[in-house]
């Protein structure tokens, strides 16, 4: 970023032409990128690079440097969680898609709008772009007309959310190949994303590999931002894997890393993945804090998409302490957020919680005919290790009682 700068501040002394405004443009295009990397998005410079971009574009009448210009914009504020405005920049990529010669272009911003609703919590409306982005977003004989990762990393957050566990799988595999094509900065947001998949979707082990990766090559290359967001992840997963005192060393010395990097989006995740390394570390004070951490930070931000899981959360810390009927009440609550919401693997996990809470009490027969009816919902391609965990439930069969021991299972 830093050579990017010089190298702008020696061309804009230039005499003014057609052809200074190309470079320009190439080089702000490189230097969002950069600053993205590097920073986060905690510099409002980003915006103005960007917004640079969108004028130096139009001046020289290029709609796909337009368009990428727009895009990186939308990262910037779908970042910082200014969600309103992200869904304006969502809608103007898809009215820009139309002039861009490049098929991806409309995906890429079905994508974005997708992302959008997602964060929200709004999986049905999100899921409508689904079926428009086959064929056409990631594409793999062609390389799109920006960078797409970033959303295909929101895209996969999606699928995951969904319970699509082979979008999901797919998703992760066309991130990692664009890392391998790419810089250091593509690669350790490669496998970050991957990570923050592995992560949702409880597989430790690989949430560790992939974290490790993104870990070692921001911290060679001082990708300040890539490096603590990664240490977030890999903290978790050292916990999830039976350390949960080491992990949440590393979370503790990475949060504050990534605190000035303006990251505002995906902060209620990682109250989530805290509170749950918090509960194995068997502290429910401070999970119980943590999981209203998460729900304060939803409520500012309007990221609700993991409110389901946090009040699943908190039906654990409950159970618990032994305050079972107020657990019954958390879990209810999440059961029916995840129902509104669409978020069908919340849902499911949140049913799972209910049967095994209610299999001695007089709800057990309606806890049991929720999680059937949940699982059934789901085609092949679903969660299998909780979708394993139901079928052990309502079949009788003994089934450990933590989320690390049920995928071991």
């Amino acid at each position: 970023a830093a050579h990017l700068h010089a190298a702008l501040t020696h061309l804009r002394r230039l005499p003014a032409s057609t052809e200074r405004d190309r470079r320009e443009l190439m080089l702000v295009q490189q230097l969002g990128a950069a600053m993205l990397a590097a920073n986060g998005v905690s510099d409002p410079e980003l915006a103005a690079v960007y917004r640079r971009g969108q004028s130096l574009a139009q001046r020289l009448q290029m709609p796909v440097g337009h368009f990428g210009a727009t895009a990186g914009l939308f990262l910037f504020h779908v970042m910082r969680a200014d969600l309103d405005v992200a869904e304006g920049l969502a809608e103007t990529l898809g009215a820009a898609a139309a002039n861009v010669p490049f098929p991806e272009s409309l995906g890429l911003a079905r994508a974005a709008m997708a992302a959008v609703q997602s964060i929200r919590g709004d999986l049905v409306s999100a899921s409508r772009h689904l079926a428009g982005l086959r064929g056409i977003f990631p594409r793999r004989d062609t390389r799109p007309p920006v960078d797409s990762s970033w959303y295909l990393g929101l895209l996969a957050t999606l699928y995951a959310s969904l319970g699509q566990l082979d979008a999901v799988r797919a998703a992760e595999a066309d991130l990692l190949g664009l890392a391998a094509r790419g810089t250091p900065s593509d690669i350790a947001q490669g496998h970050l994303m991957v990570a923050g998949l592995e992560a949702l979707l409880q597989d430790a082990a690989k949430a560790l590999q992939h974290a490790d990766v993104a870990t070692a090559v921001a911290a060679e290359h001082r990708l300040t931002f890539l490096q603590a967001a990664a240490g977030q992840l890999r903290g978790w997963a050292v916990a999830a894997l039976g350390d949960p005192a080491s992990g949440l060393t590393v979370m503790g010395e990475t949060a504050g890393a990534l605190r000035p990097s303006g990251l505002r989006v995906g902060l209620p995740f990682l109250s989530m993945l805290r509170a749950d390394a918090l509960l194995r570390h068997g502290d429910w004070t401070s999970a119980a804090a943590a999981i209203t951490a998460g729900l304060e930070q939803a409520r500012t931000t309007g990221e609700r998409r993991y409110d389901s899981d946090l009040h699943r959360l908190r039906a654990e810390c409950l159970r618990r302490q032994g305050r079972k009927v107020a657990a019954g009440d958390a879990l209810k609550a999440a059961l029916g957020i995840a129902a509104a919401q669409g978020t069908r693997l919340a849902e499911l996990r949140a049913a799972i919680d209910g049967h095994r809470l209610h299999r001695a009490t007089p709800a057990r027969a309606a806890a049991a005919e929720r999680l059937a009816a949940v699982a059934a919902s789901f085609d092949a391609d679903g969660p299998r290790s909780e979708l394993a965990v139901a079928r052990a439930l309502l079949t009788g069969a003994h089934v450990a009682p933590d989320w690390a021991q049920r995928q071991a299972s």
